[in-house]
């Protein structure tokens, strides 16, 4: 059984949608949309419903909200336990809230929230590591050796993001053309690997 969940989608130009998911844990949710932040920032794509659209189709996999329909204030009713927001501003910036509901519970207490691109990658983050630390437990009760593989991989990726919103004049730069354009790349560093060690990005 599944962990149904509304999602509210805020794109400039006062263009907003709200999408449903079956499948809506955080620790998943919160990882993939901060997948869909980073790609589309990184690579300038576009910042509004049809530009979400178009990416969740090409995607071929649900790890997206697709599923469109009406704000629905009275959501508990209809078994959904999963409640998030998310505003996407002109500066190249994210703000997200993420609110969840108990089972048999008629309201929904918010959990996690966030004002940046920077916080939503640390979230991400968070809830990943989360996850493979449950899944680690499962399989050694199990005696498993294997499988932890991937989750692995994800959390790599998960640091990779939140370590290159600390880069210096990343996280004021509205895509990643505009923070090339911003320096010389190969005076300033920038075309050197990128360490997945926030520490070091100072």
């Amino acid at each position: 059984m599944g962990s149904p969940a509304q999602t509210t989608l805020n794109f400039p130009g006062a263009s907003s949608a709200h999408f449903y998911l079956h499948w809506g844990s955080p620790h998943y949710q919160i990882p993939n949309m901060a997948a869909y932040v980073f790609e589309t920032w990184s690579n300038g794509l576009d910042w509004s419903l049809d530009g979400y659209r178009s990416y969740v189709e090409a995607l071929k996999i649900q790890d997206l909200p697709t599923e469109e329909g009406p704000a629905r204030k009275d959501a508990h009713k209809w078994g959904v336990e999963h409640s998030y927001n998310y505003t996407f501003t002109e500066d190249g910036q994210v703000s997200f809230t993420y609110a969840h509901r108990p089972i048999g519970g008629d309201g929904y207490a918010p959990v996690d929230s966030g004002a940046s691109r920077f916080d939503l990658y640390q979230a991400a983050l968070k809830w990943r590591r989360e996850l493979r630390a449950n899944v680690y437990k499962r399989l050694l009760r199990h005696g498993l050796r294997s499988g932890i593989e991937d989750y692995d991989l994800d959390l790599i990726e998960c640091e990779y993001r939140t370590a290159s919103e600390t880069r210096p004049g990343v996280a004021e730069s509205t895509s990643a053309q505009a923070f090339h354009r911003g320096h010389e790349c190969f005076t300033s560093g920038c075309a050197q690997p990128l360490t997945l060690d926030p520490a070091a990005q100072s």
